[in-house]
């Protein structure tokens, strides 16, 4: 667009306004070149934070290695599940015991006489307390006259009575079930004399009554309340509950069937172990995946380019401190002293692996090798970790206080991302005051083009006049 009414097409032929772009164009080469610095620091920034992650993750992996758990865990094995099967937590001594399941625990059922489809209650308020109920369990259930079977049940339901009632459709009917949410002799169904004062209970075919209208007990009984009785080595047992949780330290039975002379194992659980130290390696491993890819050199598309981080010595150090402890030998132990001797090595050249595996620094598990370290002495491999005398640092220990100097509130890593940050703000404003600068730049060249364009337009308009003067002049001669 003009300009105080000049094109940018001058007199002179000149594209004005392009010349000025180009010209404002090379002086703000700076600000492109801090441009993509700015955007070298965001790719550094992204590189670090996903280092970041992966060093928690890493971390997260080896606090497992830190607790009992992981390595005293127990498992339960039964030689006939169909009859007991069992669960044993780190508390559980090893041993086999014979256990025999001679009847299991039961829960009290009982019903009512079968009742038409269309029933709706008609009771009266036998006792004159202004309510229709019944007691079950000590617990009141009032009812209203004309609810149905399916009202009655969510009604007992509703009272939490420790029973469950149901409506059963049989061809002829319904029936109103009753069941005790517990099993064992102790928890079956109770009604006393008085707990059927408006008749309900009666009415339905649940409790039978004396002459003297107190309840005698339940008229329809389909299941006896019974407690589980079993032996273990010989011992006989009665409980209420087909799960026993107190009979033997640590281990949870649970009854299935009646059967007899079933051994039980409680054994080690190493797979657990097994699993997190695994899991440890493969956190490492993966870490050191992406250090090398942003330290080193990547080929994309038979292009060889430079990681975000490229030869970046805090990342170079980080990796030595990765092989520094998770090659020590623990001094003061006595059954495993370095990974290797749980199965856990490098791939490189001393084990048999590649030169190129041996500079890559990844850990290989021998699974059979780690599998039998643990089944011998599962506590020596948690003391070769983190070891229980304050005296002595396990491998885990050295690596999760050097772990904590990168992750840590003001640690290492946050001041890299810190710098980085502070970096990028430094250009921000420098490139904001050279934009500034080049603004001011860019209008001042303007208006020496217009000033220039005005005294050109203005000589070539004079020249114009004096011409046509001198045309003049010469046709009057």
């Amino acid at each position: 667009m003009p300009i105080e009414g000049v094109s940018w097409i001058g007199a002179a032929g000149f594209d004005y306004r392009e010349l000025v772009r180009k010209i404002i164009q090379a002086e703000s080469k700076p600000v492109l070149l801090m441009q993509q610095r700015m955007a070298r620091f965001d790719l550094q920034k992204t590189a670090w934070t996903d280092i970041k992650t992966r060093l928690e993750n890493l971390r997260a992996a080896l606090a497992e290695l830190k607790l009992d758990s992981t390595f005293q865990g127990r498992v339960a094995t039964s030689s006939n599940p169909g009859v007991v099967t069992a669960t044993a937590d780190t508390t559980a001594a090893l041993g086999t015991y014979n256990i025999t399941v001679t009847s299991l625990a039961q829960a009290h059922v009982v019903r009512s006489d079968l009742q038409d489809s269309a029933w709706t209650l008609s009771g009266t308020d036998a006792n004159g307390d202004g309510k229709l109920s019944f007691t079950v369990n000590g617990v009141e259930v009032v009812v209203a006259s004309g609810d149905t079977l399916a009202a009655v049940r969510d009604k007992i339901n509703q009272a939490n009575a420790g029973v469950t009632a149901s409506v059963v459709t049989d061809a002829g009917g319904q029936y109103l079930v009753l069941k005790a949410n517990s099993t064992g002799t102790a928890n079956a169904i109770k009604v006393n004399a008085g707990d059927d004062p408006d008749n309900i209970l009666t009415a339905l075919g649940v409790v039978t009554k004396d002459a003297s209208g107190n309840v005698t007990g339940f008229k329809n009984q389909l299941q006896a309340a019974a407690d589980a009785q079993f032996s273990v080595d010989g011992l006989a047992l009665t409980r209420g509950s087909n799960t026993v949780t107190d009979v033997i330290g640590g281990v949870t039975l649970t009854l299935v069937a009646p059967g007899s002379n079933v051994t039980l194992t409680v054994g080690r659980d190493v797979q657990k172990a097994v699993d997190k130290v695994k899991a440890f390696v493969d956190q490492h491993n993966s870490l050191l995946d992406l250090v090398h890819q942003k330290v080193g050199t990547v080929t994309v598309n038979g292009e060889e380019k430079r990681g975000d981080l490229y030869r970046d010595p805090t990342l170079g150090r980080l990796e030595q401190t990765l092989r520094r402890d998770l090659s020590a030998v623990v001094e003061g132990l006595t059954v495993y002293t370095r990974l290797a001797d749980i199965g856990i090595t490098t791939s490189g050249t001393a084990n048999g692996g590649s030169l190129e595996a041996a500079i890559e620094g990844k850990l290989t598990v021998d699974e059979a090798r780690l599998r039998a370290a643990l089944e011998a002495d599962s506590g020596a491999v948690k003391e070769l970790f983190f070891a229980s005398d304050a005296a002595i640092k396990g491998i885990g220990e050295l690596l999760e206080q050097d772990l904590n100097r990168y992750l840590q509130a003001g640690g290492i890593i946050a001041g890299q991302i810190e710098l980085l940050g502070d970096r990028r703000a430094d250009l921000e404003r420098e490139i904001a005051r050279l934009n500034a600068l080049l603004a001011k730049r860019e209008q001042a060249l303007l208006a020496r083009f217009i000033a220039a364009e005005k005294v050109l337009t203005l000589l070539q308009q004079q020249g114009t006049f004096l011409s046509s003067q001198l045309s003049v002049w010469q046709s009057q001669r």
